[in-house]
């Protein structure tokens, strides 16, 4: 993990920071990219162990997090079990929770197993850089919620009011927090920009901090 310390747009970093007592936790799903409330979900169990979320990285298929590797394995099983993965899973090329795509248990365990390690070997392809295509969104607004607490349970209020309000999150990005106090972006449609960002506003009303919204930008 690198954090640089900037004084602000245009300012040279202050210096670079490094740690490593951390582990990354992801969902990954093509679901995400219609449903409202996977990173709501994701992030309240977290918050319900009270995991502390050091970092947030988003792709429209993958919400990935780093906390402290002491509590990467609270951290799995509370994901795993707010997305139902241990539930019985629906068949070839359905969907399960959330669209979270799944493929048939077979009942022999033999062959349950021999599933399962091949699961496993897929996972890291999942973390390869592959660049398959470049495209081009301009229909997307940026809310940045400035100055919260940095602590457990935070990013789950944000994303909680903000999936209630119906918005759909695509990219999320949380920094390494400073003096205590974490800075959380994430954009949305821009028609739903006004609708974000007021839920994000009723948020920092209960505890503290401040809303930015911008509806120029582009992805």
């Amino acid at each position: 993990l690198l954090e640089t310390d900037a004084g602000g747009i245009g300012h040279a970093a202050g210096g670079v920071h490094h740690e490593d007592n951390v582990s990354k936790v992801s969902v990954v799903g093509v679901g995400m990219r219609t449903h409202a409330g996977v990173a709501d979900r994701m992030f309240a169990a977290l918050a319900t162990e009270k995991v502390n979320i050091k970092m947030i990285t988003t792709s429209e298929i993958k919400i990935s997090v780093l906390v402290e590797r002491e509590r990467a394995a609270d951290a799995l099983r509370a994901v795993h079990r707010a997305f139902q993965l241990g539930e019985p899973r629906a068949r070839n090329g359905e969907a399960g929770p959330v669209g979270f795509t799944r493929k048939k248990l077979p009942s022999d365990a033999a062959v349950r197993a021999s599933s399962l390690a091949a699961d496993v070997q897929q996972l890291p392809s999942m973390e390869a850089i592959v660049v398959s295509d470049v495209a081009l969104s301009e229909d997307q607004a940026r809310v940045t919620v400035f100055g919260v607490p940095d602590q457990p349970g935070i990013a789950a209020k944000i994303f909680a009011r903000v999936a209630a309000a119906g918005a759909i999150v695509d990219m999320i990005v949380q920094n390494v927090s400073t003096e205590g106090l974490a800075h959380v972006s994430f954009t949305v449609p821009r028609a739903e920009m006004d609708i974000a960002a007021k839920a994000a506003q009723a948020v920092v009303a209960e505890i503290g901090g401040k809303v930015a919204a911008d509806p120029n930008i582009a992805k």
